[in-house]
Protein backbone atom coordinates (compact mmCIF):
# COMPACT_ATOMS: atom_id res chain seq x y z
CA UNK A 1 0.00 0.00 0.00
CA UNK A 2 2.75 2.45 0.86
CA UNK A 3 4.39 1.86 -2.53
CA UNK A 4 1.20 2.93 -4.31
CA UNK A 5 0.96 6.07 -2.18
CA UNK A 6 4.55 7.10 -2.88
CA UNK A 7 5.00 5.95 -6.46
CA UNK A 8 2.62 8.36 -8.31
CA UNK A 9 3.93 11.40 -6.46
CA UNK A 10 7.52 10.54 -7.39
CA UNK A 11 6.53 10.41 -11.04
CA UNK A 12 5.81 14.13 -10.86
CA UNK A 13 9.02 15.02 -9.01
CA UNK A 14 7.43 15.27 -5.56
CA UNK A 15 8.01 13.10 -2.53
CA UNK A 16 6.03 12.11 0.54
CA UNK A 17 7.49 13.12 3.88
CA UNK A 18 6.19 11.84 7.17
CA UNK A 19 8.40 13.29 9.92
CA UNK A 20 9.43 11.17 12.85
CA UNK A 21 10.62 12.67 16.12
CA UNK A 22 12.70 15.78 15.37
CA UNK A 23 13.14 15.33 11.60
CA UNK A 24 12.70 18.50 9.58
CA UNK A 25 13.79 17.27 6.14
CA UNK A 26 12.99 14.18 4.14
CA UNK A 27 15.87 11.94 3.10
CA UNK A 28 16.39 13.33 -0.45
CA UNK A 29 16.25 16.93 0.78
CA UNK A 30 18.61 16.15 3.67
CA UNK A 31 21.10 14.55 1.26
CA UNK A 32 20.93 17.55 -1.04
CA UNK A 33 21.45 19.95 1.88
CA UNK A 34 24.40 17.86 3.10
CA UNK A 35 25.93 17.95 -0.38
CA UNK A 36 25.56 21.73 -0.57
CA UNK A 37 27.14 22.12 2.88
CA UNK A 38 30.01 19.84 1.85
CA UNK A 39 30.65 21.92 -1.27
CA UNK A 40 30.68 25.10 0.82
CA UNK A 41 33.24 23.63 3.23
CA UNK A 42 35.44 22.04 0.57
CA UNK A 43 35.10 24.04 -2.66
CA UNK A 44 37.54 21.70 -4.40
CA UNK A 45 34.63 19.38 -5.09
CA UNK A 46 32.08 22.10 -5.87
CA UNK A 47 30.44 21.91 -9.29
CA UNK A 48 31.09 24.64 -11.81
CA UNK A 49 28.51 27.41 -12.21
CA UNK A 50 27.73 25.85 -15.60
CA UNK A 51 26.65 22.72 -13.76
CA UNK A 52 29.50 20.54 -14.98
CA UNK A 53 31.38 18.59 -12.33
CA UNK A 54 35.14 18.76 -12.81
CA UNK A 55 35.93 16.05 -10.28
CA UNK A 56 38.63 15.96 -7.64
CA UNK A 57 42.20 16.99 -8.30
CA UNK A 58 44.29 13.96 -9.13
CA UNK A 59 46.89 12.79 -6.65
CA UNK A 60 49.93 13.62 -8.80
CA UNK A 61 48.64 17.10 -9.58
CA UNK A 62 48.03 17.70 -5.88
CA UNK A 63 51.57 16.53 -5.03
CA UNK A 64 53.03 18.85 -7.66
CA UNK A 65 51.13 21.78 -6.17
CA UNK A 66 52.19 20.95 -2.61
CA UNK A 67 55.82 20.30 -3.53
CA UNK A 68 55.88 23.48 -5.62
CA UNK A 69 54.59 25.49 -2.66
CA UNK A 70 57.13 23.85 -0.35
CA UNK A 71 59.94 24.63 -2.79
CA UNK A 72 58.82 28.25 -3.01
CA UNK A 73 58.71 28.53 0.78
CA UNK A 74 62.08 26.79 1.10
CA UNK A 75 63.59 29.26 -1.37
CA UNK A 76 62.23 32.15 0.68
CA UNK A 77 63.58 30.59 3.90
CA UNK A 78 67.02 30.10 2.33
CA UNK A 79 67.07 33.71 1.18
CA UNK A 80 66.07 34.87 4.66
CA UNK A 81 68.80 32.73 6.28
CA UNK A 82 71.40 34.11 3.86
CA UNK A 83 70.33 37.67 4.64
CA UNK A 84 70.56 37.00 8.39
CA UNK A 85 73.98 35.39 7.97
CA UNK A 86 75.24 38.47 6.15
CA UNK A 87 73.98 40.73 8.94
CA UNK A 88 75.74 38.78 11.70
CA UNK A 89 79.27 39.82 12.47
CA UNK A 90 81.80 37.08 11.90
Amino acid sequence: MLWRAVSPSRAYGKHVFRPRADETLCRPCAQQAAGETHCMKWPLYAPDPDGEFQGPVRRRERFKEVLGEDAAHAGARDAQRDAEALRRPS
